[in-house]
């Protein structure tokens, strides 16, 4: 099954809100946590967002916000903290983790595009929110002309699984079995990457 990948993104400056129609998108993800990319792009966005002489301070001088719109608890708000840590460690300024769920993550989206865009409040994105949500309805947002992604962070593997006493003992097991029979398929999170996995395997 596909895996499901995290990122961090910055607002681009001079962005309007917009009611976009539903859109595809592919995001190419980067291997790896490259410390100074998120400080070039940090100061790129420094320098779209600010005066002149405003972009030259040095970056950052106060404490960052880290908006993911998952709930406490989960993968992605676990991923969150791990990163935000990183980075504080790293630039020497705390990285408070805010975490907006609901909405469609349409409501954390927006929070975030209506900040300023001086690279000091960055958005966790995920599938749901820059892939599904603006794929099945319209969204006042655009992924690829209001945001700049800069980091691909932790990546969530979605596993099937049967009981331990189930004839299905390999995935070939399975795959004979879905040819010959009907078989049922239990997922979480409607629309989201695990969900629209299972219906591109059952289509195959």
């Amino acid at each position: 099954m596909h895996g499901r990948t995290c990122g961090l993104t910055f607002r681009l400056h001079g962005s309007k809100v917009r009611t976009s129609r539903p859109m595809s998108l592919k995001m190419k993800a980067r291997e790896g946590f490259n410390m100074n990319l998120i400080k070039m792009a940090a100061a790129a966005t420094v320098a779209l967002g600010l005066s002149a002489g405003a972009a030259l301070a040095e970056y950052p001088e106060r404490p960052i916000t880290l908006v993911v719109s998952f709930a406490a608890g989960g993968n992605a708000d676990i991923g969150a903290r791990l990163t935000a840590e990183a980075v504080s460690a790293e630039l020497g300024v705390p990285v408070n983790v805010v975490n907006k769920p609901g909405g469609a993550h349409i409501p954390a989206t927006m929070s975030v595009l209506e900040e300023d865009a001086d690279g000091y409040t960055i958005f966790q994105w995920s599938p749901p929110s820059f892939m599904v949500v603006p794929l099945t309805r319209a969204v006042p947002y655009s992924p690829r002309e209001d945001f700049i992604p800069f980091y691909a962070g932790p990546t969530a593997s979605n596993a099937l699984y049967v009981r331990a006493d189930s004839p299905l003992q390999t995935f070939e097991d399975f795959l004979e079995a879905a040819r010959s029979e009907k078989l049922s398929m239990g997922v979480n999170n409607l629309g989201a990457p695990p969900n629209l996995s299972a219906v591109q395997l059952a289509s195959e």
